[in-house]
């Protein structure tokens, strides 16, 4: 008989042969290909994921962000905040905003509140006034009338009585010459066309005389006493020592004539 080949006994199944091929030639940069695939797939939906969270988030803050007082960035690179209209302003540009309302609305309280102090003050301005006292000027021999603009001067009320007119020369007044009363109290001028009416006062006076030392001061009081009407040179001061009178002392003139006071200071 004829004995068998051994080679075909020690050739490896064919089953066996066909995988290792197989195995062996498919390969990616010496990586069997399904793990690159796999791999590749991987990394795909990775970055697939984090482009879906990022438009997401993106998304969010969109719907967000533009609410009002949501912070923002504004066109100049400030901070700052959406409005009412989603619209980004500036923290800076808002704050000069709101303070200039509340300036505006300060300084309406403000003008208020001085135009209350000034109602107030001008209150008590006449409060005060009204209880100062004053006293009542000598206008006896006076005109009325120049003896109304006296006691007006002097912070009183003056009235007339009735028919009395301004040329009628003053006999007295009331209250007195010389009488302390409230600022803006009411002074009756008595006056008479002859001068020598409710007072009983002489049509006729006689300018007062000069005496030893006597200042312009003093000799204006005499005259104003004697029913006359003192006058003197521009500048002169009440200390200077009478020179002389025109008329003189001791000339009778009628009752609310001009007496002129020479004095110097020398």
């Amino acid at each position: 008989m004829t004995e068998q080949p051994t080679a075909r006994a020690s050739a490896p199944p064919r089953g066996k042969t066909r995988t290792a091929t197989a195995g062996s030639g498919k390969k990616i940069l010496g990586l069997p290909r399904i793990y690159v695939i796999g791999g590749g797939i991987a990394i795909a939906a990775g970055i697939a994921w984090y482009l879906y969270k990022q438009h997401k988030a993106s998304s969010a803050t969109t719907a967000t962000s533009t609410t009002q007082g949501s912070p923002c960035t504004a066109s100049d690179g400030t901070a700052g905040s959406y409005d009412a209209n989603g619209n980004c302003v500036s923290a800076t540009t808002s704050g000069g905003t709101d303070d200039s309302g509340e300036l505006s609305v300060l300084q309406s309280e403000l003008e208020a509140l001085l135009a209350q102090q000034g109602t107030s003050s001008t209150g008590s301005t006449a409060t005060t006034t009204g209880s100062t006292n004053v006293t009542v000027p000598n206008v006896v021999g006076q005109e009325a009338g120049t003896a109304h603009n006296t006691l007006a001067a002097a912070g009183l009320k003056p009235t007339a009585i009735s028919s009395q007119i301004p040329t009628d020369i003053v006999t007295s007044t009331s209250p007195a010459a010389g009488a302390s009363v409230a600022a803006g109290s009411e002074v009756t001028i008595i006056a008479s066309a002859t001068g020598g009416g409710a007072g009983g006062a002489p049509r006729e006076a006689t300018g007062p005389r000069r005496s030893q030392r006597e200042n312009a001061g003093q000799m204006h009081n005499a005259i104003v006493a004697a029913g006359l009407v003192p006058a003197a040179a521009a500048g002169q001061k009440p200390s200077w020592i009478v020179k002389s009178t025109s008329p003189a002392g001791g000339t009778q003139v009628p009752r609310g004539s001009r007496v002129v006071i020479n004095a110097t200071g020398k």
